[in-house]
């Protein structure tokens, strides 16, 4: 985290602003909707000697639409940069991930350094990011949004309120349940996704033995088992998120039902002032009551993700003098050494071409005409050799594809063919 904050600072610093001034116009429409609610009401039942504010019935309209279209647009273009900031996190992931595989010791040498949780660490684990990005600002906007919306609620709905709090605490346990349930599926699954990657790999690097022994139906039944187990845990993580998902649908219904049967029961009439902006207020309670749970559960998964990311990043690496000794063993091999060139009599040979007995010598001009036999031609420092005569080969025990080609010498001791056009 601390590596990756000063790449991020900015995007996620204006984001949360964004967040900020979005949220304090979400507010304004519950407020600005009573207001009018009550012009609405003095103007209905209002019959003499009444002065029309119908104006400010428009001021306050036109007020309404522009917090609810800037709050949008705040919120959207606050999604956005905090999505440029997770993409980044996924690129600077990615790339470690990249360095790292250049530098390790041996692939597979460890039981976190296997090919197949490689791809899984590239591909999952650093799309987590992505997928909290949208809910990030949840983490310190919903306690916020929470305070504020109980004590709005108190002001209108007074001791009622504490029936809705009941309600809603009453499905937090059920929530608690699914979250922790669908942790404990996520980490099975990546688990068992990187057994199966790691079998597919092995499978098609392996193919030929694989062909060859005719294991096909041994690897067919492992990969097979493999996979039954992941789409079981898949199937359970989608049956514990419908639960989640229904959970998250029924909780407001009975918290409306629920406040409103008591508020009415206590004996307060329900007046159109009261009832709309309390509904109001309580659909935003409901967000951030419902998505902290799951905002929780996906920093948890991202939490889970990075501690894997973090035992591969520790994996021993190649010693980096090694590598420099290596490298420049390489460079000395290429390059020959004084006592060799003078043993060769200083002559350095820059190509070798082979061309038949009778054929012509290629068009460049830079090949030395033949020497008699017995006798060394004197040849420049960059100078070719021409090696003359008949050479001869073995006829090849697999069949070549002739496309393209010359055609094939005709035994053992045939001449071989020339170049095809």
């Amino acid at each position: 985290g601390k590596a990756i904050w000063p790449l991020l600072s900015c995007l996620v610093m204006s984001s949360i602003f964004l967040y900020a001034i979005s949220i304090g116009l979400q507010y304004m429409g519950p407020l600005i909707l009573g207001e009018i609610l009550k012009l609405l009401a003095e103007e209905t039942y209002c019959v003499v000697d009444c002065e029309s504010r119908l104006w400010w019935g428009y001021v306050l309209a036109v007020l309404l639409l522009c917090s609810t279209a800037i709050g949008s647009l705040l919120r959207s273009h606050s999604e956005i940069l905090m999505t440029r900031a997770a993409l980044r996190c996924r690129a600077a992931v990615m790339c470690a991930l990249y360095r790292k595989c250049l530098r390790l010791s041996g692939v597979g040498s460890t039981s976190t350094s296997s090919s197949g949780q490689i791809q899984n660490l590239m591909s999952t684990d650093a799309q987590q990011f992505l997928q909290i990005a949208a809910f990030f600002n949840l983490l310190w906007s919903a306690p916020l949004q929470v305070i504020v919306s109980i004590i709005w609620l108190s002001l209108l709905l007074g001791p009622a309120l504490g029936v809705a709090l009941a309600v809603m605490i009453l499905f937090l346990p059920l929530q608690a349940k699914c979250g922790k349930t669908l942790i404990g599926n996520r980490r099975a699954q990546l688990k068992i996704t990187d057994e199966r990657v790691k079998v597919v790999n092995e499978v098609v690097q392996g193919m030929r033995v694989v062909k060859l022994s005719g294991w096909e139906g041994s690897v067919r039944s492992k990969l097979l088992s493999v996979r039954e187990r992941e789409v079981a845990r898949i199937r359970s993580t989608r049956k514990v998120t419908a639960g989640f998902s229904m959970l998250l649908v029924a909780q407001p219904a009975f918290v409306l039902v629920c406040t409103f049967c008591t508020y009415a029961g206590l004996g307060n009439e329900l007046k159109p002032e009261v009832v709309i902006p309390a509904m109001s207020l309580l659909a935003q309670l409901r967000v951030p009551l419902n998505f902290l749970p799951f905002v929780v559960i996906q920093a948890l998964s991202l939490r889970v993700s990075l501690k894997r990311v973090g035992r591969f990043l520790l994996n021993p690496e190649i010693d980096e003098a090694n590598v420099m000794r290596g490298a420049e063993e390489v460079e000395a091999m290429r390059t020959p050494s004084p006592e060799k060139k003078a043993a060769n009599g200083g002559t350095e040979l820059a190509e070798v071409m082979v061309v038949p007995k009778d054929g012509a010598p290629p068009a460049n001009g830079n090949v030395s005409p033949a020497s008699p036999a017995g006798q060394r031609a004197e040849r420049p420092a960059s100078a070719e050799v021409r090696l003359a005569g008949d050479y001869f080969w073995d006829v090849p025990e697999v069949m070549i594809d002739q496309r393209g080609r010359g055609g094939r010498g005709g035994g053992r001791g045939g001449r071989g063919g020339g170049r095809g056009r």
